[in-house]
């Protein structure tokens, strides 16, 4: 997927409203996925397949949505940030 602003792993991109950790990249030739990102879900580390729509990052797809184990790049960052509003992201309330 070609024409996304440019990121790195580590950097905070936004999502929606909330702010997520881009943890690796997918290949440049990868129809949907730009990137999987790190965040909280209700407080427990998550990551999920992000892709650009020309204007905004999205959640590329839902049903890859796991769960972070502790041993994954970029887990100290993400617990350094806390539980704030912008950091605990709640799609399914």
């Amino acid at each position: 997927m070609d024409n996304h602003p440019a990121i790195t792993p580590g950097e905070k991109i936004q999502v929606g409203l909330h702010d997520f950790i881009v943890q690796s990249l997918f290949p440049p030739n990868s129809q949907v996925h730009v990137c999987w990102v790190i965040y909280l879900h209700r407080g427990k580390p998550t990551k999920c397949p992000v892709g650009w729509n020309g204007k905004e990052w999205f959640i590329s797809d839902e049903d890859a949505i796991t769960y972070v184990r502790e041993s994954e790049p970029f887990m100290r960052e993400l617990k350094q940030l806390g539980e704030s509003d912008r950091w605990l992201y709640q799609p399914w309330k």
